[in-house]
């Protein structure tokens, strides 16, 4: 349920942008005859590009959570609409937020792991 911040899924995740990016690279826009499709493709290399290039600003180091987005957000938005009226509903309720205080340790040492490395938000 809460975020894996961990290297080897982020390295993952890397991986396939890079191959994302690298079959996107092969399509011969002009090849694409509906207009949705080319709408599709004007963005898809357009995010896959960008994230390659901001690779190097090692946002995983310092901008993990803020005040709009992070897991204080994340963790009140899943209680408000997690269903609780059956004992398997609670069940897999309390299993979602006993989970919490792992997640909540895992983004603390990577922003450590950031601050250590000379990174923070402003």
């Amino acid at each position: 349920m809460w975020a894996d911040l961990s290297d080897s899924t982020r390295i993952e995740t890397r991986h396939r942008v890079d191959r994302a990016a690298a079959s996107l690279r092969h399509i011969d826009r002009s090849a694409l005859t509906s207009a949705t499709d080319q709408l599709l493709y004007d963005n898809l290399p357009e995010s896959a590009e960008s994230s390659l290039g901001a690779r190097v600003c090692n946002t995983h180091l310092w901008a993990i959570s803020n005040q709009f987005g992070g897991w204080h957000v994340v963790a009140s938005n899943t209680a408000r609409v997690q269903p609780v009226g059956s004992d398997d509903a609670r069940a897999r309720a309390l299993s979602v937020f006993r989970a919490l205080p792992a997640a909540i340790e895992a983004e603390r040492a990577l922003l450590q792991r950031g601050l250590d490395s000379g990174y923070t938000a402003s």
